[in-house]
């Protein structure tokens, strides 16, 4: 099993997960941003669910659903299988809420125009990670929440 950490920019995903990565001695799967060739999102995914035992910083299974939509990118009928997939493996998912965009660190990765949309289309993004939270995610972080109540929690699904 796996813990999934997810939501909009700005959340404080990579902070939580690096928190609960040396609390427990766990690797963290840093996302990958937007795909950058077809068949590159599907080939993705397909190798996380593979892993076990991870902290995922993102998961191409749930980012790019959301992403995608602001970036108009329809998910193929191939990527819908390993949706299903992800979420048959019972990973705990972690929901980090954002609520600005100002605290976004802008990656050396991110290309410029995907920080336009990102500012343009903030509302929407953050949105749609909050109804999907609320009908997958089983634990909610808000910067300045206990981490420990997190690590705690992550421990019980990532050591044995």
């Amino acid at each position: 099993m796996n813990v999934v950490v997810e939501g909009a920019d700005a959340g404080g995903k990579s902070t939580l997960c690096s928190i609960v990565s040396r609390a427990l001695g766990v690797r963290v799967q840093q996302g990958s941003g937007p795909p950058r060739e077809p068949g590159e999102i599907e080939r993705r995914a397909s190798e996380y669910l593979k892993m076990s035992g991870v902290i995922f910083d993102r998961h191409p299974c749930v980012s790019q659903p959301v992403y995608g939509m602001m970036r108009k990118e329809p998910l193929s009928p191939e990527f819908l299988q390993l949706v299903d997939r992800f979420y048959a493996q019972g990973n705990l998912i972690v929901f980090c809420r954002s609520t600005s965009i100002e605290r976004h660190e802008v990656k050396a990765d991110e290309k410029a125009d995907h920080v336009a949309a990102l500012e343009r289309n903030f509302g929407l993004v953050t949105l749609t990670y909050e109804v999907w939270a609320m009908q997958r995610a089983h634990v909610i972080y808000r910067i300045g929440d206990d981490t420990q109540r997190i690590v705690d929690i992550c421990r019980v699904v990532l050591q044995p």
